[in-house]
């Protein structure tokens, strides 16, 4: 079973927290924590690269950023998306 789903029945059912809340934070939260993950992962990179004395070109630098940065602008549509869902006709 997927997580989302059981996360915002348990904070609907057992919590009692407003759905109209629920539906709006829990996927924010798995969003950005998936951005931070992301972003974690290119520091690694990075770090392991020095640790093994591993040369990076500009190009390889360029490869291992650019899909983070794609991450956070889909972050940036998506909550743009969301608070425009949000907004009273």
């Amino acid at each position: 079973m997927a997580t989302m789903p059981v996360t915002l029945k348990t904070a609907e059912e057992s919590l009692k927290i407003d759905t109209r809340v629920s539906k709006f934070v829990i996927p924010f939260g798995t969003t950005v924590n998936m951005d931070g993950t992301a972003l974690y992962q290119v520091i690694a990179v990075f770090f392991l690269a020095q640790l093994f004395s591993i040369e990076l070109s500009i190009v390889s630098i360029f490869v291992i950023i650019i899909p983070p940065f794609w991450l956070l602008l889909k972050l940036q549509l998506y909550l743009e998306l969301v608070l425009l869902s949000c907004l009273p006709y």
